[in-house]
């Protein structure tokens, strides 16, 4: 009789809001978030998730998020690598593309939680995938809303409610909260959110022009070793004088 191998299936969860969220959410939702939640399945030896740049993977815990802040096993499946990699393919090149992606309906948690019920017929825990229509039922929804896709042009959202983020903040300052926490918030939600709005305008625009252009992060770092060149050419700055 053939015997036929298992393979272990894990489901890493990260709270993107490093804690600011359980301390946050009464305060801005009326309720209580232990976080917003980032997750990734982890089978044959590799972390699977999507995000905006579409289906990826690497070794487990090899992101720049580090080791997840919970694991949940989700049992074993009998499926193969190659007939997994073989689906992974198929939903690269149709429902998770990378103009599917959807800070709200169509995540790294959608996502997620369609692959562990193809591995092992089990769903991931509930107050996952609920969050997002948790969110959106609160305050917060009220600033960062539904309409808030990745094919709307980012201009025009800002000429609509450029004052989104200052809104959320004078909420918070209101609560007489500290500068530092509000910092915290800025990064966690804003911050996060402007920032996946940039680089899905750049994957728009490489469609358009029909070539790669440099990542919000390779800007960056470009520009900083451009500044830093200055800064060490010129024999003037403070930086560059010997104490």
């Amino acid at each position: 009789m053939d015997q036929t191998d298992s393979y272990p299936v894990k489901l890493y969860i990260y709270d993107m809001s490093r804690g600011m969220a359980r301390q946050l959410s009464p305060l801005l939702l009326g309720r209580q978030l232990d976080g917003i939640w980032h997750t990734a399945i982890v089978v044959h030896g590799k972390q699977f998730f999507f995000v905006g740049e579409g289906i990826n993977n690497c070794p487990p815990g090899g992101t720049s998020l580090g080791e997840p802040d919970s694991i949940v096993d989700l049992g074993s499946t009998e499926v193969s690598l190659e007939i997994f990699m073989a689906y992974l393919f198929s939903l690269a090149e149709s429902t998770y593309r990378v103009d599917t992606y959807n800070l709200f309906e169509h995540n790294c948690n959608t996502f997620s939680n369609e692959v562990a019920q193809f591995l092992t017929g089990k769903k991931i825990p509930s107050y996952i995938t609920d969050l997002p229509s948790e969110v959106l039922s609160t305050f917060l929804g009220s600033i960062i809303s539904q309409d808030l896709k990745w094919e709307l042009n980012i201009i025009t959202l800002i000429k609509k409610k450029p004052n989104r983020g200052c809104t959320s903040c004078g909420k918070l300052k209101k609560f007489n909260l500290s500068k530092t926490m509000m910092v915290h918030f800025y990064a966690a939600i804003i911050e996060s959110i402007l920032t996946c709005s940039v680089q899905r305008i750049i994957r728009s625009a490489e469609k358009v022009i029909g070539c790669n252009l440099p990542s919000l992060q390779d800007l960056y770092a470009s520009r900083m070793l451009r500044r830093a060149g200055k800064i060490v050419a010129n024999p003037s700055h403070p930086r560059t004088q010997t104490v």
